[in-house]
């Protein structure tokens, strides 16, 4: 038998899916008192959880749709044992992953050597966007004209300003300071960039080495 929501095709469909994006799925497969499969069931591979001797598995909500992390309570995680057709009792999880050397448990997925490229690709297309926002805006080179600080403040001002305005998130972003005596205001120097087609020409390089 199979479950109530889905026949085999719909069970095939999500294996292949999940075995696409984590290199891994699972079945729960419920035996009859005849030790033959009365129910087979697809669990979402992410809702497992492996104890260290791969023959129990948590089966539970470990995430929200925000990728936030939840912390399920015992009575709403479910625990299934290894499937094992030398002790066809009750119901079993049948967890299937492909091999990886010096990894346990939990499969890689088959992008796992090209998520440099991804998150660079996000950060393209992050600073892309804040660009046309900021109408092509650049940076400032700022410099504090009120003396030299010592080493200690330097570098404070430096992480504070690193803090705020750096990342793609920023892209294009200004400071505005407030001073007392206009004689020793910091000097704001525009970077704005004039090859602005050259950047996007190099950048869109990347997003291209993303979909090769």
């Amino acid at each position: 038998g199979l479950s109530e929501h889905d026949d085999l095709n719909d069970i095939t469909e999500k294996l292949v899916l999940d075995l696409e994006i984590f290199n891994g799925f699972a079945v729960a497969v419920t035996w009859s008192k005849m030790g033959t499969i009365a129910k087979m069931e697809h669990i979402p591979f992410e809702k497992i959880r492996v104890d260290k001797d791969d023959k129990m598995f948590q089966v539970a909500d470990w995430y929200n749709d925000d990728m936030v992390q939840l912390f399920p309570k015992i009575g709403d995680v479910e625990k299934i044992p290894a499937f094992d057709t030398e002790n066809r009792i009750g119901k079993q999880l049948f967890y299937y992953r492909v091999y990886a050397a010096g990894v346990k448990h939990y499969p890689l997925p088959e992008y796992i050597g090209g998520n440099a490229w991804i998150e660079a690709d996000v950060q393209v297309a992050n600073f892309h966007n804040n660009n046309l926002r900021n109408n092509f805006w650049g940076g400032y080179l700022i410099n504090f004209n009120n003396g030299i600080p010592t080493p200690e403040e330097q570098g404070d001002i430096e992480r504070q300003i690193k803090r705020k305005f750096s990342g793609t998130d920023n892209a294009g972003r200004f400071v505005v300071t407030f001073n007392d005596d206009a004689t020793k205001a910091p000097t704001l120097e525009p970077l704005t960039p004039s090859d602005m087609d050259k950047q996007f020409e190099i950048l869109n390089k990347i997003q291209g080495n993303v979909c090769e």
